[in-house]
């Protein structure tokens, strides 16, 4: 259900699984950001908007530059008005639809969970049920607030972060990730690796800050605008990932870079496998007693069958 949700959202921005608005939604979308001539615009559509549906094809021709149509005042005098269409997009109403999905789900589990549990103080402070609980709140707080401001629909805004709070259900899948042995021992593996880490952490944070500070001096301004830029290509140039947006193009600064590849190699060459040996080592500890178990198996399995050898042997002899 996790998987489905996150799906769902992400089908979402794709242009291809969006539409254009129909014209009752285009002159919804006008009323709310208190356009003037919205009901203006609405007879010039020719369109009743009292008897429509969210099944209305009548999209607005966003190829067409705009509607002009004659406008009449209090006074009666007469006005040409202009009303460009401004391209708008919504998702397909299935993806909207199938949305609420697992919100729903999700919301009976949280409940259920809730009254069901031994203890509330402690299922309050877990911070997966946090998540769990921000991810819901984030969710109703967007449809409530599209509701009532209805422009936000069509439009990207700032509401949106509490639609992508949902994105936190993916911490639900740490509880399956719980349960298995391997994952228990990469955190036993990374807790006993702590100065190991911190003095890989150390070391990348001296190599960041004695290049970026030299490639900002050897540099062009227009190249490396701040040292905060030369700390981004030169965590990027020690772990050899090299985007390529910013580029030395001095000799003493290509020279740099060089460098710094090369000790970016050797670095992660020497100090990574410390850990990942540890982490070999504990992994095969965990499973010892499955290996000793595995091992009488099949020695018994061996030691039946040389049994049945023996037997079969005697009987032929008799015979």
């Amino acid at each position: 259900m996790v998987i489905f949700g996150i799906t769902i959202q992400a089908l979402a921005t794709d242009p291809q699984f969006q539409r254009k608005l129909s014209r009752c939604e285009y002159i919804e979308y006008l009323e709310h950001t208190e356009y003037k001539h919205a009901h203006v615009v609405e007879k010039a559509m020719n369109v009743d908007c009292s008897k429509s549906s969210i099944f209305d094809d009548d999209w607005v021709d966003y190829d067409h530059d705009g509607y002009e149509f004659d406008s009449y005042d209090d006074y009666g005098n007469l006005s040409k008005i202009q009303v460009n269409t401004k391209e708008l997009r919504t998702p397909i109403f299935i993806l909207i639809a199938l949305d609420y999905i697992p919100a729903i789900f999700f919301t009976i589990d949280f409940i259920v969970r809730f009254a069901c549990c031994p203890s509330k103080r402690k299922f309050v402070m877990s911070l997966l049920n946090i998540c769990d609980f921000v991810a819901l709140a984030g969710f109703y707080i967007y449809v409530l607030y599209l509701a009532i401001e209805k422009e936000h629909k069509y439009i990207h805004s700032w509401i949106e972060i509490f639609h992508f709070l949902q994105i936190l259900r993916i911490m639900r899948l740490f509880r399956v990730v719980n349960h298995l042995r391997a994952s228990r021992v990469l955190a036993f593996s990374l807790k006993q690796n702590l100065l190991d880490m911190s003095f890989l952490g150390m070391l990348m944070l001296i190599f960041t800050c004695g290049t970026a500070s030299l490639v900002y001096f050897l540099e062009d301004r227009t190249v490396i605008s701040s040292v905060p830029n030369a700390w981004y290509w030169s965590i990027i140039t020690l772990t050899t990932v090299g985007y390529g947006d910013i580029s030395p193009e001095t000799g003493g600064g290509r020279a740099l870079a060089c460098v710094m590849s090369i000790c970016g190699v050797l670095l992660l060459a020497v100090t990574l496998p410390m850990f990942v040996n540890n982490f070999l080592t504990l992994y095969q500890y965990a499973y010892l007693d499955d290996f000793i178990e595995d091992k009488k198996a099949e020695d018994k399995g061996q030691g039946r069958v040389q049994a049945k050898t023996v037997v079969d042997a005697i009987q032929d002899h008799s015979d």
